[in-house]
């Protein structure tokens, strides 16, 4: 099961941090004086540098677990987009256009919490690729 959870949590992060480096930087090659997103405490060019640099983080850490390098920094990774998917579903100020918006949102929250339960999985001792 463990290994398993742990891909799950890879296909989960891996597109979420490159989405969000990818976003960082085009906010950073724009200038980003206004850009903003509900969820997340930051606004304008903070924004962008903060996605950027999550960004690269979570794929720099993805691939060095995927790697067997090291997987704690992954969980913490992990740790991170769960802490700010919650914060940004019950904290923030985002108002949701409807219950079914609210519940994908939930559904997205219950994802980010399986992966990093699968972060934290610890399997068989898998043979390193590099």
């Amino acid at each position: 099961m463990s290994p398993l959870l742990r891909f799950f949590a890879y296909l989960l992060h891996l597109p979420i941090a490159i989405f969000a480096a990818a976003l960082g930087l085009f906010g950073w090659l724009d200038g980003a004086a206004n850009m903003t997103i509900d969820f997340l405490p930051w606004s304008g060019k903070a924004l962008a540098y903060w996605l950027l640099g999550v960004g690269i983080a979570g794929v720099l850490s993805a691939l060095l677990a995927i790697c067997g390098k090291t997987r704690a920094l992954f969980a913490v990774y992990a740790a991170v987009v769960f802490c700010l998917t919650v914060n940004g579903v019950f904290f923030s100020g985002h108002k949701y256009s409807g219950s079914s918006d609210f519940r994908w949102t939930l559904v997205f929250a219950l994802c980010t919490l399986i992966a990093l339960i699968g972060t934290l999985t610890k399997g068989e001792r898998q043979r390193r690729i590099f």
